[in-house]
């Protein structure tokens, strides 16, 4: 759980290590080490200064709705990931 007193900054800092903790957390108890692998490779845990230029650059979003949507978006799966690995339709 995020703590809503921390200042937006922090708040998403905290939101990004815990969508690095349960995204290696994932990896750690797959059954295959080679897709694991594969994950780690081509979808490596980014860092929250990584997350905040690519939703500034890449969406178009200013500085503070970049760290909101890193909390937004820190617990959501990624459904490119989840159908390649046939968890959805």
């Amino acid at each position: 759980m995020l703590d809503d007193l921390l200042p937006l900054k922090e708040k998403a800092q905290q939101a990004c290590d815990i969508r690095v903790f349960i995204r290696k957390r994932a990896r750690d108890i797959m059954a295959d080490e080679g897709t694991r692998k594969e994950l780690d490779s081509e979808k490596p845990h980014k860092t929250l200064q990584e997350l905040i230029q690519h939703k500034i650059e890449d969406k178009g979003l200013t500085e503070e709705e970049a760290y909101l949507d890193v909390i937004k978006t820190a617990c959501k799966t990624n459904e490119a990931v989840n159908k390649q690995l046939g968890l959805q339709k």
